[in-house]
């Protein structure tokens, strides 16, 4: 309130302090310091997560103890690994799908907060089969590759030609390129298969035809002849891994 008097040429005020009326002060609301969370877990038990919560006790005046606990229905072995005053992180392995309510507390047993966790089931089927298996023969290597596909590894399988279906041999497992050089190391045929593995299995194998060693020239001699004089040549010629396809040898002499 604000009053004026003129006297005597002076102005006066005489300031009056108002008091506050109305609602009054408003205490905090008793809300809930946890923000429900959504979990998704490749299967079930025993796949171990982590739930990575944050909080904040301090609109409720709560605080957290050395000691504080976290129980949920379906999550087994429940073991806190961070605890401050803003963030907890608890690691478990849910074996149950659905809604659970968490419940947090202090080491004494004093009730903290307690909250719904959905942990959606995210179950996977095994891979499609490898598509678009090649095969290029070298010297002394079969090159292989086939197309990609995400989130899995590859199995590289062989066998002999003259082998039954039983006698597939992992040549390299859990490669994660989508090719592999295979060293030749005799003069076998051989046919290729790859498969795809994620945590749900195998792939049904991926055929391909029969790759052919490529033969080459190991080394090449001569018996020397008399210098200016005419003298018909010999040459010594070794192939490696050969089989038993025609070989054809070209040379020239300068």
């Amino acid at each position: 309130m604000l009053l004026c008097v003129i006297k005597r040429g002076w102005i006066v005020f005489f300031i009056g302090l108002l008091s506050a009326c109305g609602s009054g002060s408003t205490e905090s609301e008793d809300k809930d310091p946890v923000t429900p969370k959504v979990v998704t877990v490749t299967g079930l038990s025993p796949k171990t997560v982590e739930l990575d919560i944050e909080v904040d006790f301090t609109v409720s005046g709560k605080s957290l103890d050395d000691q504080v606990t976290f129980e949920m229905d379906g999550c087994l072995s429940p073991v806190l690994l961070t605890n401050s005053e803003t963030r907890l992180v608890f690691r478990c392995t849910p074996n149950v799908a659905g809604i659970q309510m968490a419940t947090i507390k202090n080491g004494d047993g004093k009730f903290l907060s307690s909250y719904p966790v959905t942990i959606n089931e995210k179950v996977i089927d095994p891979p499609e089969r490898p598509s678009m298996l090649k095969t290029e023969a070298k010297s002394g290597i079969n090159l292989l590759s086939w197309n990609a596909q995400p989130d899995v590894t590859y199995t590289l399988y062989n066998r002999l030609t003259s082998e039954t279906a039983s006698s597939w041999k992992v040549v390299k497992s859990s490669l994660t390129e989508t090719s592999y050089e295979d060293l030749i190391a005799d003069s076998h045929l051989y046919e290729y298969a790859v498969s795809a593995v994620n945590s749900a299995g195998e792939s049904s194998r991926r055929l391909e035809t029969v790759v052919i060693p490529q033969l080459w020239i190991d080394s090449l001699s001569k018996k020397e002849g008399d210098e200016g004089v005419t003298t018909p040549f010999e040459f010594e010629v070794t192939l490696n891994r050969a089989a038993t396809q025609t070989v054809t040898i070209s040379y020239k002499t300068v």
